[in-house]
């Protein structure tokens, strides 16, 4: 931490909402960042859903550099939080509303032109290797640019029965039963 040039010792707020995973993983954070000589004050919201306190900001209209300077430990004004995502069916809302200049969702507040041109580049390509070929490019940026950890993603499991044919679930947990049948 000295020679990145950082205070040997600081707090910071973490805030988040109160679910099993996400209290352990700010537990983690806590005791991990105090072996580097950061102190963590956690800040979680135990009402239904972080509906109280942490879900509540509104960051609309957003606008490219638009900073929030304040901590109201929410997760789109919070110093440093934790926030968990539900599956999309395609990226473009993640890099539209999170990843974007213009981001709705960005709690980083990221204001890069060089991740927007990369958005559009691949937002705009129509075959295959141009959408992998704009996906680096945005893979790239996000590592210089970016101030997210993407920890973990969970699992999402669902059960089904035996005589049942046809029925599809995608990664956003959503049933298709056009074609279920039983067996």
């Amino acid at each position: 931490m000295a020679e990145a040039g950082v205070p040997i010792r600081f707090k910071v707020d973490l805030s988040t909402w109160a679910r099993d995973d996400i209290n352990k993983y700010a537990n983690l954070i806590k005791t991990s960042f105090a072996e580097i000589g950061i102190e963590v004050n956690l800040q979680i919201d135990g009402s239904d859903g972080g509906s109280a306190v942490y879900y509540t900001y509104d960051p609309y209209p957003s606008k490219p550099g638009k900073v929030n300077q304040f901590d109201n430990k929410s997760w789109l004004a919070s110093n440093v939080g934790i926030t968990d995502w539900a599956g999309r069916g395609v990226p473009d809302q993640y890099l539209m509303r999170e990843w974007r200049s213009t981001g709705d969702w960005s709690g980083a507040q990221l204001d890069s032109r060089e991740m927007d041109a990369a958005i559009d580049e691949y937002l705009q390509a129509i075959t295959p290797e141009a959408k992998k070929t704009a996906s680096k490019k945005i893979q790239e940026v996000s590592l210089d640019e970016t101030p997210y950890i993407l920890a973990y993603t969970s699992n999402l499991i669902t059960a089904g029965r035996k005589d049942l044919e046809g029925m599809v679930v995608n990664g956003m947990g959503q049933f298709d039963a056009r074609k279920a049948k039983n067996a």
